[in-house]
C-alpha cells in the first residue's frame, strides 16, 4: 500500500509542476498504516506537514489531489465530470472512478525544492537555508549562552577561592566548589561537543540544498549567456562552502559573543568598579579597528578573489582539454598565462597579508596593554581597599575572556567576510545570466 502511495504522490508532484529531491522515498517503502492514517505516518517521517482530509468533494481550482478508494486504493484526482465521475492518475493510466462515500481526498503538501524557488539575490538563498532551522540555530545560540555563563562561573569560583578559602582555610568550601566546578567544565563539554555536531549536520543540509538551487541556476543559463571561461563560472560557484560557514559563524557572533562581552563589563563594573573602564575602552577601538580594517582589504579581497577564480578556471579547462591543447602543442601558452594568473594573484594577495598580519599584531598588543591595565590599575583598587584579591583575578579572567577570544576572531572574521562578500557579488551574477 505504502508503494503505491508514493507513486501517486511522484504523479501529483508531477501535475503541480514542482520536482521532489532525488530519492526522497528511500526506505519509506515498509511504512505501517492503512488509509488516511498511512498518509499521515508517511509524511511525518519526511517531516512534510500533515495532509489534509477534505470533508467534500474538491472544487475545480483545488485539483489535482491525493484520491483513496477503499477498494481499489491510492490515486490522483486530476479533475471531476459534469457526469459524477472523478478522472484519476493511477498506475501511468487514466481512469474514470464514480464519485460515492468510498473515495476520500486528501490535499498533500509537497515542499518545493530550492532549485526552484524566486530568489533574486544570492544572498537570500542562505537566508533562507539558516532561516528555516530557527530551532536548531536557536539550541546552538542557546549553548553559547549557557556555555560563556559557565565561563562566568569559573571566575566566580577563583574570587571564592582567593577571598574565602585561602584566608579562612576553609577547605571543605574548597572541595564543594571544586566538584561544582568540574561539574560545570564536563557540561560545557558536553555543550560544546553538541553545538558541534548539531551545526556540523544542519551545515550539511544547507550545503545541499544551496548547491542544488546554483547548479540548477547555472544549468538554466542560456548559451549565448554564459562566460568565456566556464573554468572560471565553475570556480565561483566554490565560494558556497566559505558563505555559509562565514554566516553562521557570523549569526552566532552577533546574537551571544557579542552581547556577552557586553554582560562580561557590566559583571567586572560590579565587582571591580572603576577598572570595567579598560574594556569599556578596548572592546569598542577593536570592534571600530576590525570595521577599518574590512574597508581597508576590500578591493585587494576582490582582485585576489578574481585572479584565484581565473587561475582555477584555468586549470579545469586545461586538464579538460588535453587532448585538444597536445594536438595544437599549446602547453606552452597555457604555461605563460598560469604563470601570469600566480603573479597577479600573488601581487593582490600580499596587502591583504600584511594587513591581516598587522592587524593581528595590533589585537594582541590591544589584548595585552588591557590585561596589564586592569592588573595594574586593580592592584591599586585592592591596595585602598575598593576591591578584594579575588575579584582582582575574577576580574581579570573575565577581560580575558572579553579580550581573548571575542577580540582574538575578529581578524580572521573581517577577512572570511571580506570574500564572502565577494562569492556573494558573484553569485548575484551568476543568477542575473
Amino acid at each position: 500500500m505504502a508503494e503505491t502511495l508514493i507513486r501517486s504522490i511522484n504523479d501529483l508532484a508531477l501535475l503541480r509542476r514542482i520536482q521532489l529531491r532525488p530519492g526522497w522515498s528511500n526506505g519509506l517503502e515498509d511504512t505501517a498504516g492503512s488509509g488516511p492514517e498511512l498518509a499521515i505516518e508517511l509524511t511525518a517521517r519526511l517531516g512534510w506537514p500533515e495532509p489534509r482530509i477534505l470533508p467534500d468533494a474538491p472544487r475545480a481550482h483545488e485539483y489535482p489531489v491525493l484520491i483513496l478508494h477503499d477498494e481499489i486504493g491510492w490515486a490522483v484526482a486530476e479533475r471531476r465530470e459534469a457526469s459524477g465521475h472523478i478522472v484519476v492518475l493511477r498506475n501511468d493510466d487514466r481512469e474514470r472512478w464514480p464519485l460515492n462515500a468510498e473515495c476520500k481526498f486528501l490535499d498533500i503538501v509537497l515542499p518545493e525544492a530550492p532549485s526552484q524557488k524566486p530568489f533574486v539575490r544570492a544572498i537570500d538563498v542562505f537566508v533562507d537555508g539558516i532561516a528555516r532551522r530557527k530551532r536548531v540555530l536557536a539550541l546552538a545560540i542557546l549553548a553559547t549562552v549557557m556555555v560563556n555563563l559557565i565561563a562566568l562561573a569559573t571566575s566566580i569560583y577563583s574570587m571564592q577561592v582567593y577571598d574565602r578559602v585561602i584566608p579562612r582555610g576553609s577547605f571543605s568550601t574548597l572541595w564543594a566548589l571544586s566538584i561544582g566546578a568540574v561539574v560545570a567544565l564536563g557540561f560545557d563539554f558536553v555543550l560544546r561537543v553538541v553545538r558541534a555536531r548539531l551545526l556540523e549536520q544542519e551545515a550539511a543540509k544547507i550545503d545541499s540544498e544551496v548547491s542544488e538551487f546554483f547548479f540548477a541556476r547555472a544549468n538554466d543559463v542560456r548559451l549565448d549567456a554564459r562566460p568565456p571561461s566556464i573554468g572560471t563560472m565553475a570556480a565561483q560557484l566554490r565560494g558556497m562552502e566559505q558563505i555559509r560557514s562565514t554566516m553562521s559563524s557570523a549569526t552566532i557572533f552577533a546574537l551571544t559573543d557579542l552581547p556577552f562581552a557586553l554582560f562580561f563589563i557590566l559583571v567586572v563594573a560590579q565587582l571591580g568598579g572603576i577598572i570595567a573602564l579598560v574594556m569599556v575602552v578596548s572592546f569598542p577601538v577593536s570592534l571600530l579597528l576590525a570595521l577599518l580594517l574590512g574597508r581597508l582589504i576590500r578591493e585587494d579581497t576582490k582582485k585576489v578573489q578574481v585572479s584565484g577564480n581565473r587561475k582555477n578556471g584555468l586549470l579545469v579547462e586545461a586538464l579538460d582539454a588535453a587532448e585538444t591543447v597536445k594536438a595544437n602543442r599549446g602547453g606552452w601558452f597555457l604555461l605563460a598565462r598560469w604563470n601570469g594568473l600566480i603573479a597577479d594573484l600573488h601581487r593582490h594577495e600580499l596587502p591583504v597579508k600584511d594587513l591581516q598580519s598587522i592587524s593581528g599584531s595590533i589585537f594582541s598588543t590591544i589584548q595585552q596593554l588591557a590585561y596589564i591595565a586592569t592588573i595594574s590599575w586593580g592592584a591599586v583598587q585592592v591596595f585602598d581597599n575598593k576591591m578584594t584579591m579575588g575579584a582582582l583575578i575574577a576580574c581579570s579572567i573575565l577581560a580575558g575572556r572579553i579580550n581573548g577570544p571575542l577580540i582574538g576572531q575578529l581578524p580572521g572574521m573581517v577577512i572570511n567576510w571580506a570574500y564572502t562578500r565577494i562569492s556573494l557579488e558573484m553569485l548575484d551574477g551568476i543568477m542575473k545570466l
